[in-house]
């Protein structure tokens, strides 16, 4: 059974692996993130890393009508060139 925060970084790791849709990523990590993460226990740089990838998740939608009528929300390549963008910034704890 896994902590929260560690699947956090499962999910992470097996996203940037192939291994999860966009789609599911960002519905798991901001359910992990929004209801079962203690952040009160997070590192201040965790803390960022983590919050930054789950405002990018809630971010995406795959609806070309939700990406169209509201810039709010980012396709699929802009998620993962922020993400990427995201974790280089944090590469330190994800090692």
């Amino acid at each position: 059974y896994m902590k929260a925060k560690e699947k956090l970084y499962y999910l992470i790791t097996n996203y940037l692996k192939g291994k999860y849709s966009t789609r599911a990523f960002c519905n798991e990590y901001t359910q992990v993130y929004n209801i079962d993460l203690d952040k009160k226990n997070l590192q201040e740089c965790e803390f960022a890393l983590l919050e930054s990838i789950c405002k990018l998740a809630e971010r995406f939608s795959p609806f070309q009508e939700d990406i169209l009528t509201n810039d709010f929300f980012i396709d699929e390549t802009t998620f993962q060139k922020k993400l990427a963008e995201t974790i280089k910034k944090f590469e330190n704890l994800l090692d």
